[in-house]
């Protein structure tokens, strides 16, 4: 019985051909890996979050005053003394910090994020981090067609929220960086 299903699986595997063969090979050695559960290099870049989504690393020390767009808000990150290469945090990073590694948090802060756009695409990052009125319009005419807001990381309550970008800009707020 065994020979037979050996010869079954032989003409099987050439009537498949060379990529058949070769895609079996690939995806019996994925399962192999996955099944014998080998320990890889633990950590090989000393990271202590999961994954490769970043994590909380400091508090910039620059504040949203400058309207400096993206790059100019990420330079305040990037430019820190013991943490070259880091960036604006965004939400989901703030959450792989609480899930990996609370201790780097600050204890009671607010300091603003990156997030994604949220309803009518005037509550995210202050448009592209630029807008230091709080809203678009003229402000001499009585215009203000649509109140702008940014999106301000709460420690305390370990979530997300918006604030008009001018009481952002009032309060003087430090970025969260991460890396």
């Amino acid at each position: 019985m065994r020979n037979k299903s050996f010869v079954k699986f032989a003409k099987w595997i050439s009537s498949v051909g060379i990529k058949g063969l070769g895609v079996f090979l690939v995806a019996g050695a994925a399962m192999w890996v996955y099944a014998a559960d080998i320990d890889w290099p633990a950590n090989p870049v000393n990271l202590t979050s999961q994954g490769v989504v970043g994590e909380f690393v400091t508090l910039s020390a620059s504040k949203y005053s400058t309207g400096a767009g993206y790059n100019g808000v990420n330079d305040y990150c990037e430019n820190l003394v013991d943490h070259e290469g880091s960036h604006v945090c965004t939400p989901m990073e703030m959450i792989n910090t609480y899930n990996f590694n609370t201790s780097v948090l600050p204890p009671s802060e607010y300091a603003l994020v990156n997030n994604p756009t949220g309803g009518d695409g005037f509550a995210n990052d202050c448009e592209g981090w630029s807008n230091l009125k709080g809203y678009v319009g003229n402000i001499t005419t009585g215009s203000r067609d649509q109140m702008v807001f940014g999106s301000v990381w709460d420690f305390d309550e370990q979530r997300s929220i918006i604030m008009q970008c001018n009481h952002i800009k009032t309060k003087a707020l430090p970025f969260a960086c991460c890396k």
